[in-house]
């Protein structure tokens, strides 16, 4: 398994105030979650190639988007030819920003 990295929506650290000794347990917790999952997972289905093929990244929806943000650098990691992110809904600055970082963004409404 690949080393794990983190992501962070560095606004939510700021608005928080949370202390760097907290962030480093809730990511060791979670990072614990995550192999779990993924172990569980791949027992039902194998991980996907994406190198060098298009990828459609979909939610019901964003708010600050920091979700699908880690979606679309993790997917990266993998150099994918094209990173499509497909939505319903988001508000306009999380849909500007997240234009930024993918290929292509698919939005139904931005209110």
């Amino acid at each position: 398994m690949k080393t794990a990295e983190c992501f962070f929506n560095e606004a939510v650290l700021i608005a928080t105030g949370a202390e760097k000794d907290y962030i480093k347990k809730i990511f060791q917790h979670e990072l614990g979650e995550i192999n779990r999952r993924v172990k569980l997972y791949r027992k039902v289905k194998s991980k996907l190639v994406l190198e060098g093929k298009t990828v459609i990244i979909s939610d019901d929806g964003v708010a600050t988007g920091a979700t699908m943000q880690a979606a679309v650098w993790a997917a990266r990691q993998e150099k994918p030819s094209k990173v499509i992110i497909a939505l319903p809904v988001g508000p306009y600055d999380t849909i500007t920003k997240l234009a930024n970082a993918s290929d292509e963004v698919l939005c139904l409404r931005v209110p």
